[in-house]
């Protein structure tokens, strides 16, 4: 039988579920119909496509190991649910290296720096991200295999414990013989938000030296460049923003630093399962191109709703 409070989160996470996916959709809908347009995907488009489809399976992984482990709170024991939670593992950072390459995309693009390795990085960027998010694909899957070892030892221990009926404490997931690779899984995230942080310091570098020359010319006008800059700024520090915070609700979850039923829990479950919801809003917000589609499939929809009950009355 669900308490109350499990209740109420699993309506909240239906209706994440729900945005996040009619978010992220509409983002990849947007992308696929430019590119059977031009049949030419630039790279930025492409990273953000793909940054969409891992926070789609990431919404789905995220949903559907919580509503399992809602009505069974046995998961842990079931062996394809926790091949299940190793693969919201590999969405988790897929979703994190893709936003740290977005960031770099608005570095590269807005930043002018005349030093050699900037110009050769901006110049072989739009070539590097097919090989960039293949290589986010691949690290994610190699970060994934701790948690998919601590899973199987835990399920055999706990199974063991389950049927010699003894009152053992259950195995914890995180107590692992392969700590080092669990590290290398830490590490890895926080080598992505410093490609985060960094890009971001460049872009301010850059604004602030640009506001500077503005300010010596006195023209008191805004520049395209100017909002260029602002426009990189906002989208780059909110998805660093929205990262860490992710990292760090996730970190807890994976750790048991908050318990089950507690309102720390709560607070956590509640931001990691909306995290792809407000990635598809930060993207959206950063694009007038996907802000544009966005506001013609509305229209569209709202054109639909009103025809229908016109049909239905000629019918």
């Amino acid at each position: 039988m669900l308490s109350p409070a499990d209740i109420a989160l699993l309506v909240l996470f239906m209706i994440t579920f729900v945005t996040g996916l009619l978010g992220n959709s509409c983002i990849l809908a947007k992308n696929a119909a430019d590119w059977m347009k031009s049949t030419n995907l630039n790279s930025c488009d492409l990273i953000i496509s793909s940054l969409a489809a891992s926070n789609v399976c990431l919404q789905c992984a995220f949903f559907s190991s919580y509503l399992c482990s809602t009505i069974n709170l046995d998961f842990f024991l079931t062996q394809a649910l926790q091949y299940f939670l190793a693969m919201k593992c590999i969405f988790d950072s897929l979703s994190v290296w893709t936003s740290a390459w977005l960031c770099v995309h608005y570095c590269v693009k807005i930043v002018t720096c005349n030093r050699a390795l900037f110009l050769q990085l901006k110049m072989n960027f739009p070539r590097m991200v097919p090989w960039l998010i293949l290589y986010s694909v691949l690290i994610s899957l190699v970060i994934s295999l701790p948690r998919l070892w601590d899973f199987r030892r835990a399920s055999k221990a706990n199974t063991t414990l389950a049927v010699s009926g003894n009152g053992a404490t259950s195995k914890p997931i995180t107590d692992s013989s392969s700590a080092f690779l669990f590290v290398t899984y830490v590490s890895v995230f926080v080598l992505a938000f410093g490609i985060m942080v960094l890009s971001a310091f460049m872009i301010i570098i850059s604004l602030s030296r640009h506001m500077k020359k503005m300010a010596e010319s006195a023209d008191g006008f805004r520049r395209p460049r100017q909002d260029a800059h602002l426009s990189a700024l906002k989208t780059v520090t909110s998805l660093l923003i929205l990262c860490v915070l992710f990292y760090l609700c996730q970190s807890f979850l994976i750790l048991r630093v908050v318990k089950r039923g507690e309102n720390a829990y709560i607070v956590c479950t509640c931001f990691v399962s909306i995290f792809p919801s407000l990635n598809s809003v930060i993207l959206i917000m950063g694009s007038s191109r996907l802000k544009k589609g966005l506001v013609e499939a509305l229209l569209h929809a709202k054109s639909c709703f009103r025809m229908a009950p016109d049909t239905a009355a000629i019918h």
